[in-house]
């Protein structure tokens, strides 16, 4: 027979052998149009049979039952049934060959191209595992050159993850493959009783993802990913490891490979194929190493829902959601999904190849991530390419929302100062009206751009905001709570979280306190909205976190400790319920223990407060021992530390109290040098550190020591400020360095010795004042430093200048004190300065008058949670 040509002249029956045609059908439907003539002319005919068994070898053994079982056509159910029972290479059973050197061969399963034996290594007394292609098969050279193929393939890659090859013999003229024996199960029968728990599955994908990376570097794609294909290896101690096999459908990742496949042929198991396996979309391109990362993803997907990713009632269907990569979203399979193992799942089951993952290293990275609770690499599916989707399934209420678009903006227009640039994107929307999804996102980003430019002007503007500000500001947020959900719901949901923590962060960077709480709780809200549709990220899961500690701190300046302890409950609780799905729950989790414990002291309730610190600090221990490269958990502990050695629960408990401070200086100074690019967090811990330690002793009557302290923490500051002049935060530790200097300076009698740092110090903050003046922290740094200095001015007897320092501090402090009866935001208040000031100009008037005490001690005149510290 030609094989060059289609065979269509009758051989063995009056009926005619299939033209390509129906070849194609039968490859696409698994034979859901044959019927009886046609059964009976391919099992007679010797071309026909040699043909479906060339076809039987490209399909594995499961795809083609499972083809069988999903048909509803009873020519389909016949070919299957009569193929498995007369094609000899999937199911006859044959004596065991022989094989020189191996003893009790004994069958141990069949796939498309071999059985697969169990023998004992005379030579080594070892078990091992053979593969020997079959004698049917043999009539095919295209089989016999798969499974050469497979030994050379094997034989190139050292892996921990990939069953190892031993050596290539022969079995009865047969090619056999001797393989390393595998104790364990495969991983379809791990899954068989139903999904896998989370960290087991993602860890076994982990492994696999450096398996393929592996194969990727030597130039090969394994192209049948499936839990039929993995191993699971016991060993004495520790978890089953992982091992890929069956490299059947494998091959060179290069055009010297191509040929050994025809590129019109499905090969794969449908369910878990790459689009571009299935052969159906040519644009999709080759097939290369991106249909293995498809492949682990569908792997992942499987593991933690128990279902494929493909499903159909045929193989044609099954072929057709693969080919236009039709998966339900995994959140809505798996209750309490972490989103980031729904991004990384996605990313990995992109529909066209470039969008996946750059490579299987890059997967195993992100893998390794999440399960060290770090932030994974891989965003989401962007906004324009879900709304696309979603605009060609419903294109009527595409215009609807193209036309809403610009309703949209018109309504974002609301002062006469914003009128110019909005108009200018309200023309560029217009000019794209007819397509939804444009309009859609230009309308976000002009109204995110309105929220940075109304930012930008208020900071710009040289004073704190007044009540048309305000007003401004809250229009935003309702702008944001309120925006729709059309065309694409879960980026719109997203980006109403995302501006309302915005707005958020700037009503309390301005001190609107009261609306600033309010607008935390609708963030809350449109994370729980997110939540509900599985679709929450890790991003938001972090801008929860930030936003409920924000909404603590809110609570607690307003007095209302109970709702903050409520608050912090409700955290640990929530965190809890989700530790055991998502390991970077347990780094809040910690944060969380620490603020309650943080709260519980406020009010009394120490041993509470004690004991919710200390399960705060040995979780962060462990975190940061289980991860040292990761700084986040570090400089969180930092924080936890700092806080319980201001707790009054520690207070009482001085050895104690000590031990934390130590640490807290020795894990900053240890971070400061591990993590020289992390500007901020290790250099204030240190900070804090020196400046407690330095205060206890001061306490403690160790003047000296304590101005040792300050003296290292100050230079400390001095040289990180000029090493990172840009760094605000490094700017107002050294004004707080140089104010804590002054105190152990005149605890020693020597309060004139204070003068040239507290100089510097005053100019630092007036140039960020100056910057920045509608800040808040601005104006708080300065009057720190202005009430101290003004104190150190008087207390060398330098009384007009002392004078002066205390009439700039009241019009430092006198913007922000709001006539509608809102509580001071200064510790020191208006009264007290107030009377400094007449105190001092009575002086002035009497010379030589005795000075009035001050209503309050004037040791530290700004006690509370200065933003310096």
């Amino acid at each position: 027979m030609d094989d060059s040509r289609p065979t269509d002249t009758p051989l063995a029956s009056a009926t005619p052998c299939p033209g390509p045609a129906i070849w194609a059908d039968l490859r696409e439907t698994a034979g859901a149009s044959a019927d009886g003539p046609f059964l009976e002319h391919v099992l007679a005919c010797p071309g026909c049979l040699e043909r479906l068994e060339v076809l039987a070898a490209e399909w594995s053994r499961d795809g083609l039952v499972a083809a069988g079982t999903a048909a509803t056509t009873p020519g389909s159910d016949a070919l299957v049934e009569r193929l498995l029972e007369h094609s000899p290479e999937i199911e006859a059973r044959s004596p065991a060959p022989v094989i020189d050197g191996l003893e009790d061969l004994g069958e141990v399963g069949r796939g498309g191209m071999g059985v697969v034996y169990r023998a004992r290594d005379a030579r080594l007394d070892r078990t091992v595992a053979v593969k020997v292609l079959t004698s049917a098969t043999a009539l095919s050279a295209e089989a016999r050159r798969r499974a050469d193929r497979e030994a050379r393939l094997l034989a190139r890659i050292v892996h921990p993850n990939i069953v190892r090859i031993l050596s290539v013999t022969d079995a009865d003229g047969l090619p056999a493959i001797v393989m390393e024996w595998i104790d364990g199960e495969a991983l379809d029968e791990r899954g068989r009783g139903g999904a896998v728990p989370l960290v087991e599955a993602v860890r076994i994908v982990r492994d696999l993802a450096g398996a393929v990376a592996a194969m990727h570097e030597s130039g090969v794609v394994h192209r049948d990913i499936k839990p039929a294909n993995v191993l699971l290896a016991t060993r004495p101690e520790g978890d089953p490891v992982p091992k890929l096999i069956d490299f059947g459908l494998a091959r060179p990742d290069d055009d010297a490979g191509h040929s050994l496949t025809n590129p019109q042929v499905a090969v794969g198991t449908p369910a878990f194929m790459a689009p571009e396996q299935t052969g159906l979309d040519p644009t999709l391109g080759p097939v290369g190493p991106a249909a293995d990362i498809h492949g682990l993803g569908a792997l992942l997907f499987w593991l933690l829902s128990g279902r494929v990713p493909y499903e159909g009632r045929t193989t044609a269907a099954v072929l057709k959601q693969a080919t236009d990569g039709t998966v339900q979203p995994l959140s809505a399979l798996v209750p309490r999904l972490p989103p980031d193992v729904g991004t990384i799942v996605a990313a990995c089951l992109e529909r066209e190849p470039e969008r996946r993952y750059r490579s299987a290293a890059a997967l195993a990275d992100d893998l390794s991530r999440f399960l060290d609770g770090r932030s994974i690499l891989a965003r989401r599916a962007g906004p324009l390419a879900r709304a696309q989707r979603w605009a060609r399934r419903r294109p009527a209420a595409a215009a609807v929302v193209a036309a809403g678009a610009l309703v949209a903006l018109a309504a974002i227009v609301g002062g006469a100062h914003h009128v110019r640039s909005l108009a200018r994107s309200r023309a560029v929307v217009a000019a794209k009206a007819g397509e939804a999804i444009a309009a859609a996102t230009l309308a976000r980003e002009s109204f995110a751009r309105l929220t940075d430019g109304s930012a930008e002007r208020f900071l710009a503007r040289g004073q704190p905001l007044d009540a048309a500000d305000r007003d401004h500001l809250l229009a935003l947020r309702d702008r944001y709570r309120d925006w729709p959900l059309e065309p694409d719901e879960e980026d719109a949901l997203h980006f109403r979280a995302v501006g309302l923590f915005r707005i958020a962060l700037l009503l309390d960077r301005f001190n609107w306190k009261d609306d600033a709480l309010e607008t935390c709780r609708d963030h809350r809200s449109s994370i729980e909205a997110l939540e509900r549709r599985g679709i929450a990220t890790g991003e938001e899961g972090l801008r929860l976190h930030l936003l409920e500690r924000l909404e603590r701190g809110l609570l607690v300046k307003a007095g209302r400790i109970d709702e903050a302890i409520a608050n912090a409950r409700g955290t640990v609780e929530r965190l809890q319920a989700h530790e055991a799905a998502d390991p970077t729950a347990e780094v809040h989790l910690a944060g969380a223990w620490g603020d309650l414990g943080n709260l519980l002291g406020k009010v009394g309730r120490l041993e509470e407060s004690r004991a919710a610190q200390e399960t705060s600090i040995a979780m962060l221990e462990q975190l940061v021992a289980a991860a040292p490269l990761d700084p986040s958990r570090q400089k969180l502990l930092l924080t936890i530390l700092h806080n319980a050695a201001i707790n009054p629960a520690f207070r009482d408990h001085p050895l104690a109290r000590r031990t934390l401070l130590e640490k807290l200086v020795e894990r900053a100074a240890a971070g400061l040098e591990s993590f020289p690019t992390e500007a901020q967090e290790f250099p204030k811990g240190l900070s804090l550190g020196l400046a407690l330690l330095a205060e206890t002793d001061l306490e403690a009557g160790n003047a000296a020591e304590a101005l040792a302290y300050a003296e290292r923490r100050a230079d400390l500051a001095r040289r990180l400020a000029a090493e990172h002049p840009r760094e605000r935060a490094l700017s107002d530790i050294l004004v707080s360095a140089a104010v804590h200097r002054f105190h152990c300076l005149r605890a020693l009698g020597r309060p004139g010795d204070a003068r040239a740092g507290l100089d510097e110090a005053e100019a630092i903050a007036m140039a960020a004042f100056v910057e920045e003046p509608a800040v808040f922290q601005r104006s708080w740094v300065l009057a720190d430093v202005l009430a101290f200095k003004a104190m150190m001015e008087e207390a060398t007897g330098r009384r007009a200048e002392a004078l002066a320092l205390h009439r700039r501090l009241r019009d430092v402090i006198l913007p922000w004190v709001k006539d509608d009866g809102s509580p001071e935001p200064f510790p020191i208040k208006l009264a007290q300065v107030k009377a400094e000031i007449e105190r001092l100009e009575a002086d002035q008037r009497v010379p030589g008058a005795t000075a009035i005490a001050p209503a309050e001690p004037r040791d530290r005149p700004l006690r509370g949670p200065n933003p310096a510290d």
